[in-house]
């Protein structure tokens, strides 16, 4: 019964699942990423797609409405209730964040080369390109706390909260009210977080998705701290540390990631 409940409340989450961090958030996160690329991993994305990672990080969200990508709707974002972790979980059979990270990881051009947009003339770096778009946004995905989410409130969405004079969700507070406080561009937001994401990547760091994601769920009962849901600068100053964290750690994991793909 428990495993049954927790399916259909995940497939229930599809019709109001946000857009993680929103565009400017994950502008941030790539950008953050080319910084750490090494020069043969930014060859060879120039090669693959020609464009730069803040160019493409928000792909999947653009394509999201399209009736042709509808399969891809469930990898944005994982459920995993409270005391529970990911290989405790139920799994979707559709995908979620961290497995398809995990796929597209370990055989990036297999992931790529053989889904049902593919034509069977898709070359290598065809298959690379796909991967890579959807490697970029999911990524940042993975590091919006409430992407690693409980079904009840999917993931925010159902937690009404008023932020200044806006009636809104608590999903939409995380990916797009308190990065707007900044009031800097994608580009200012990263060159801001330099010196911190200098040092971060400088610790030496596995691959690991699934735990990457378990760690977003640390931060859960200090989201959830609301009250009465009238929230303003007193909930941002006291969630400002963490919403940096996250955005710093998936920027310099995304760049790991890359490396790993692209230079090994």
């Amino acid at each position: 019964m428990k495993k049954t409940a927790v399916v259909f409340a995940t497939l229930m989450f599809l019709s109001v699942q946000g857009m993680a961090w929103g565009a400017h958030g994950h502008q941030i996160i790539a950008k953050i990423a080319e910084r750490y690329l090494t020069p043969k991993t930014a060859a060879r994305i120039q090669e693959v797609g020609g464009f730069t990672l803040p160019e493409i990080s928000m792909w999947m969200d653009q394509v999201r409405g399209k009736r042709t990508y509808s399969k891809m709707n469930t990898w944005h974002y994982v459920v995993i209730e409270n005391g529970e972790s990911y290989h405790t979980s139920p799994k979707n059979i559709r995908g979620d964040v961290i497995g398809i990270l995990q796929s597209a990881i370990a055989d990036p051009v297999t992931f790529g080369g053989y889904n049902e947009y593919s034509s069977e003339f898709m070359t290598r770096d065809d298959a690379l390109e796909y991967t890579l778009r959807i490697v970029v946004h999911l990524m940042g995905d993975l590091h919006q706390p409430l992407h690693i989410s409980r079904a009840s409130d999917r993931g925010g969405n159902l937690t009404p909260v008023v932020f200044g004079r806006a009636h809104t969700n608590l999903h939409e507070i995380w990916d797009n009210v308190m990065i707007r406080r900044y009031r800097i561009s994608y580009e200012e937001f990263a060159e801001k977080l330099y010196p911190a994401t200098d040092n971060l990547f400088k610790m030496k760091e596995e691959i690991d998705i699934a735990k990457w994601g378990q760690e977003s769920m640390t931060y859960r009962s200090q989201i959830y701290n609301i009250g009465n849901g009238v929230l303003g600068q007193e909930y941002f100053d006291r969630n400002k540390a963490a919403l940096e964290s996250r955005i710093m750690l998936a920027g310099i994991r995304l760049a790991r990631v890359l490396n790993f793909i692209f230079d090994n």
